[in-house]
């Protein structure tokens, strides 16, 4: 099955990551590609996300991460496209093409990946190309996460969440928090 998680709230990250600790509970063998959320190069910034370590502690999960890093402890959230970021996304989805092709893993999570379409650095044909891809192999379980919101993509997938912001404390200018958004 292909799930997408879409939608201008919180949340589909940490739904997708919930996910694949259920299937990695199960015995299931589960590759999480992180799109556009790259590592920090500095050791001392600790590990960027916080979720990343313990998902890298789990023997059958097995976690790539593919952009720049978006933000910096202390500093703030990097927005914009560079050519390094879209060379990343693209080395970002060469990665999940060969994870699907290669049918070594239960559950395949690409998280962020409908971003970059919304953004262009993707074609909305390429993530159909990957649902397809997906399908070849009735054992593997494909979601993809972000915030766009495409009738083409939704058409094709089997299962849509949107998460919908109703409120959220970002407007009230509280910072993203360590352990909560990141």
């Amino acid at each position: 099955m292909v799930q997408l998680y879409i939608g201008e709230g919180k949340g589909k990250t940490t739904a997708a990551i919930g996910l694949a600790v259920r299937a990695a509970g199960a015995g299931l063998k589960v590759a999480i590609v992180f799109f556009d959320k790259g590592e920090p190069s500095d050791a001392s910034e600790g590990p960027g996300y916080s979720e990343r370590p313990i998902l890298r502690s789990i023997p059958n999960v097995d976690v790539f991460s593919s952009g720049l890093p978006r933000f910096r402890r202390g500093c703030e959230f990097r927005g914009g496209m560079t050519e390094e970021d879209v060379h990343e996304a693209k080395r970002g989805y060469d990665l999940a093409v060969r994870l699907l092709q290669e049918k070594a893993h239960a559950l395949v999570v690409l998280d962020e990946i409908l971003w970059l379409a919304q953004v262009g650095v993707l074609e909305e044909k390429q993530l159909i190309a990957l649902m397809e891809l997906a399908r070849t192999s009735p054992e593997t379980e494909l979601v993809l996460t972000g915030r766009v919101d495409s009738p083409l993509l939704i058409q094709h997938a089997d299962l849509v969440t949107e998460m919908r912001k109703i409120k959220h404390y970002f407007n009230s200018g509280v910072p993203a928090r360590r352990g909560i958004e990141y």
